[in-house]
């Protein structure tokens, strides 16, 4: 009952039906300020890895409906975020929000779960690191990380109260795709309106306005201007196209605070996915070559206990004779059937 001519994105698309059809009574606050970018530091999205360069008779996993499972059965932030500073562990050791900690990684570890970005000269990146550092957490994937040996001590953070928001939108979605073939478009528009729904809440707040402008005035221009250039065209017609954009003060700044956001529930959404991946990638019971979300790619075959139809399980997607893995997103492999299937992200 939407008229989709006014939701111009899937992202937009898909909160919309979610709002519309599915948030009843649940209370989902709208997160700008000083909490916005606190959970902000910590989100990193989805985890993708390159383990190995090259394999033989290897085995493609690839998850049932992941974000779908998620949706189903973890217990989203929801409420009202309350701050807290110290150790809230000694006082509720189930606490449950965004904690700013000091972590230690253990020793032996082999493949480290917990992300960080780092800055770089080529930007910022995300790495997997060993050592010691301190970072904004999810609690569950915390609790999940002091199980695998993290050593980790909450310095503050926020805590909300929690619960399944998504599971009535996630199983009506999947029960149309259950309905037909991966090759027809209702399968693909159920698929991309269960991942689309966690971006729309992700989103930034700050957003970018574009100005076209005479060369001659571009001086007085940016003498003048008081936001942040992000970029510049010159249209090679005596004028130029300049991206800007407007700045927050998050500690004053909540001038977008009535855009349909929440961070945390994105980052809550990212994190679930890791945790549950995690402990497919730590197994020793195969050694892993390349892991990319939902999916894995190891030497061995899964236990059949995790393999099936239902949700959370996962399927085997190829037999691989030869794979060769140079990072995330950029992979080749030749299957049983003799296929040849080539990733490079940004290339065709």
């Amino acid at each position: 009952s939407l008229n989709i001519h006014r939701l111009p994105t899937l992202p937009s698309l898909a909160f919309a039906i979610f709002k519309s059809n599915y948030l009843g009574e649940y209370k989902i606050p709208k997160l700008g300020g000083h909490i916005y970018d606190f959970i902000k530091s910590g989100y990193t999205g989805n985890r993708v890895d390159m383990f190995k360069p090259y394999g033989e008779n290897l085995y493609y996993y690839d998850v049932n409906s992941l974000f779908t499972t998620i949706y189903s059965k973890y217990p989203m932030p929801v409420g009202n975020p309350v701050w807290f500073s110290g150790n809230i562990l000694e006082q509720n050791p189930n606490a449950f929000g965004f904690f700013e900690c000091e972590i230690e990684t253990p020793k032996t570890m082999h493949i480290p779960v917990l992300q960080t970005k780092v800055e770089t000269k080529n930007g910022v990146r995300i790495i997997s690191p060993l050592g010691k550092w301190t970072d904004v957490l999810f609690s569950e994937e915390m609790y999940s990380a002091i199980k695998l040996g993290y050593s980790i001590k909450v310095l503050r953070g926020y805590t909300f109260e929690k619960a399944i928001i998504f599971n009535k939108y996630a199983a009506d979605l999947f029960q149309i795709k259950l309905n037909y073939t991966p090759s027809h478009p209702m399968y693909l528009i159920t698929k991309l309106l269960i991942n689309s729904l966690y971006g729309k809440l992700g989103m930034a707040l700050e957003s970018s306005k574009h100005i076209i402008i005479n060369n001659d005035k571009l001086i007085t221009y940016f003498s003048n201007c008081k936001d942040v250039i992000v970029d510049g065209i010159d249209l090679k017609n005596g004028k130029s196209i300049i991206s800007v954009r407007n700045m927050r003060n998050p500690l004053t700044d909540f001038s977008n605070i009535n855009t349909d956001r929440n961070i945390g529930i994105a980052a809550a959404i990212t994190a679930y996915a890791r945790i549950y991946m995690n402990k497919f990638v730590q197994s020793k019971d195969y050694n892993v070559y390349y892991n990319d979300c939902g999916s894995i790619i190891i030497d061995k075959p899964l236990n059949k206990k995790y393999v099936g139809q239902d949700l959370g399980q996962f399927k085997l997607i190829y037999s691989i004779k030869k794979g060769v893995f140079l990072a995330p997103k950029v992979y080749s492999i030749i299957t049983d059937k003799n296929k040849t299937i080539t990733k490079i992200l940004g290339s065709k």
